[in-house]
């Protein structure tokens, strides 16, 4: 194991003997978690203990209960998991910048371990915090198979030159993951119990959007879906006869598990490489798993405008506003659209599913979106409802891939301009209807709508 997935962002050095801290917030699981395996490779190496903190941010993005009750019971696990590996678990709720350097004073921490994250506001945290403690921090990118600052340092212009680069870097960091073994140095100071269903219960959640039952959370229930997957699924992708919808079908599984970090997308991948699956198959499969989703965490960490019009390319920025002013046959309201009182059936369809299970299929996603192009305003209502919705009712609300495809359907990102210019759209590329995976996606609403 070596340190290619992880940077130190500050200059300090250790002036503690005080045990190491893993702030954990992006990858909930204790296994296949190279954060976790950096932290304890260091608490061994200075034969100190190992301590694991969450801290829950109250009214970060409007979470709902159908997001912070699905991560609440996976961290339920993770601390079962790392009680059996002698590592305290911390539950800690507040501002970062106050709760956790207080916590670290409190328990002499002597380093700091973060998973690392492309948004806005946790990389905010993250300054706030090292700013107010003296210890070197290391921030371990898990979330990725090739780390994000690794490929480039700006934005790439296409999804083709950031693929390249990616499979050129992809045989360096695509192995097998060491085990956390059980830590031999205990924490001596006091771990007070946590009871979960207090947190449930007290926490301050918009409990309106409820949890799906399509998926159960938890480490344990994202590892034996995937084995399920892979045992049940193996044999149609082998015989080639799987069909495009199955892939969609199980690739939105395996999201919020990815999503919410309890399970390692290299763990995936990994498996899906060395298995029979005809090699067609394989590679569409893994360009969902590892391009799409990579390149959606690179938007991210490179374009810091990634949720509102002045991340769209300039191409788009300047045709959108020609068509500003463009006549709408129909505008609605967001209340309007949130209750699905609009004259399209079938997008009132998928907004209907979106809001009951929490997902939209394949390019229903997209059709979903450029309509609020059309019936907004402007594009910046546009964007502002389709992020607004997703937050809200998404399982994986606010996942990197999904404000990628926002601004894709919206602004045209990654996307080709049109040759001809159409009203509202300007040279954003419309939605075909006749498209054949259009079509396929679609009859998942049709019956509904």
């Amino acid at each position: 194991m070596d340190n290619d997935r992880s940077r130190q962002i500050n200059d300090v050095q250790y002036v503690s003997s005080g045990p190491v801290v893993y702030w954990m917030s992006r990858d909930q699981r204790v296994r296949d978690n190279w954060a976790l395996l950096y932290a304890q490779k260091e608490a061994v190496k200075r034969k100190v203990p190992l301590v694991v903190l969450f801290c829950f941010v109250p009214h970060f993005l409007k979470g709902t209960l159908r997001q912070y009750g699905f991560m609440l019971k996976g961290l339920s696990q993770v601390e079962s998991g790392l009680k059996k590996r002698n590592i305290p678990f911390f539950f800690l709720s507040g501002e970062p910048k106050e709760a956790i350097p207080s916590f670290l004073r409190r328990v002499k921490a002597s380093s700091l371990f973060v998973d690392f994250s492309p948004f806005q506001t946790k990389k905010r945290w993250l300054k706030d915090v090292s700013r107010k403690v003296s210890l070197p921090i290391f921030e371990v990118d898990s979330h990725n198979i090739v780390p994000c600052w690794r490929l480039f340092s700006a934005q790439a212009k296409s999804t083709e030159s950031f693929r390249v680069k990616l499979r050129s870097a992809l045989p360096s960091f695509l192995n097998a993951f060491p085990v956390v073994r059980k830590h031999p140095i205990s924490f001596r100071g006091k771990i007070p119990a946590i009871d979960w269903k207090h947190i449930v219960d007290t926490l301050p959640l918009d409990c309106s959007v409820t949890e799906v039952s399509w998926v159960k959370s938890g480490e344990t229930e994202a590892q034996k879906t995937f084995r399920k997957f892979l045992k049940q699924r193996i044999r149609e992708y082998k015989s080639g006869k799987v069909q495009s919808g199955a892939r969609e079908e199980w690739q939105w599984r395996l999201q919020p598990y990815l999503h919410f970090g309890q399970l390692s997308i290299q763990k995936v991948v990994w498996a899906v490489m060395h298995s029979e699956i005809d090699p067609r198959f394989k590679a569409m499969f893994l360009e969902a798993l590892i391009t799409r989703r990579e390149l959606a965490d690179h938007f991210c960490e490179f374009n810091p405008y990634y949720s509102s019009v002045r991340g769209f390319p300039k191409w788009a920025q300047e045709t959108l506003d020609r068509h500003r002013d463009d006549m709408r046959e129909h505008t609605y309201s967001k209340r309007m659209l949130e209750q699905c009182k609009t004259h399209d059936k079938l997008w009132n369809s998928i907004q209907r599913e979106f809001a009951l299970s929490g997902r939209i299929f394949g390019w229903a996603r997209i059709y979903w979106a450029k309509r609020l192009l059309e019936w907004t305003r402007s594009p910046e209502e546009a964007i502002r409802i389709a992020i607004t919705l997703t937050e809200k009712y998404g399982i994986s609300g606010w996942d990197t891939s999904s404000y990628l495809n926002i601004t894709r359907a919206i602004g045209g990102t990654y996307d080709t301009p049109s040759k001809t210019a159409r009203p509202v759209f300007g040279k954003v590329p419309s939605i075909n209807p006749d498209h054949r995976e259009t079509r396929r996606d679609f009859r998942i609403y049709a019956g509904k709508s």
